[in-house]
């Protein structure tokens, strides 16, 4: 992802687009290692049960029970890339704003765990709908999700909300403890750039306590 000030582009597209999906692959590649070790243990007793040995079946059951449990969350990951990249689909269409926050907070996990945090989600359940450009929206909330964890002190929770606001939407990226020596002007550039082409604007909040917030306001183009 390019951090050198200079205005949002296609660049930047493709490399946040990179940046993702390697992101979900590397889910999805934990997901086959876990299988393939069950298998490996399903294997080794169905060796065992060959030479004579009783086949211990609650223990095939619960190999089972795990595999199917790491099928379910591949399924899920799957179903999240694949509303990702239809995301870049179209640059103005309408969207689920709930919906498209709640997959931004599960790709997010990864980058969180690194740094020894947590995600919340004040998310409402009912569809929130747009019409914007939804690839980049989720760029920008994912770039402020970024600055804010790397200023978030170890062992913090980030929280993501949503609230409309007359004929917008805010999203609010909040968490209770910033270091300010993280604090990357480069970045806010890139930030402030890329809302500008979904005809948004980001409100830095400081809070009590040390805390920090990112609101981004993101037009309803409808």
């Amino acid at each position: 992802m390019r951090e050198h000030g200079e205005a949002y582009t296609l660049e930047c597209d493709l490399a946040f687009f990179g940046k993702i999906t390697a992101s979900f692959s590397h889910e999805i590649n934990n997901i086959m290692s876990i299988i393939n070790e069950y298998n490996g243990l399903l294997s080794d007793m169905v060796a065992l049960a060959e030479q004579g040995s009783e086949l211990d079946c609650g223990k095939v059951a619960h190999i089972s029970r795990n595999m199917s449990r790491q099928l379910a969350r591949g399924a899920t990951i799957v179903k999240r890339l694949n509303k990702f990249a239809h995301s870049a689909d179209e640059k103005v269409l309408s969207f689920d704003m709930s919906e498209l926050l709640r997959n931004v907070s599960a790709f997010s996990q990864r980058y969180a765990g690194k740094k020894n945090l947590r995600i919340d989600e004040d998310i409402p359940q009912e569809a929130v709908v747009i019409v914007n450009n939804p690839f980049r929206t989720q760029h920008a909330v994912f770039l402020a999700f970024q600055l804010i964890a790397d200023g978030a002190a170890a062992n913090e929770r980030i929280t993501i909300a949503l609230r409309r606001e007359g004929d917008q939407v805010v999203v609010m990226v909040s968490t209770g403890r910033f270091e300010e020596r993280a604090n990357n002007p480069l970045r806010m550039d890139l930030l402030r750039s890329l809302l500008s082409t979904v005809e948004g604007q980001v409100e830095v909040i400081e809070r009590d306590g040390g805390g920090r917030a990112f609101a981004l306001r993101v037009a309803n183009l409808s």
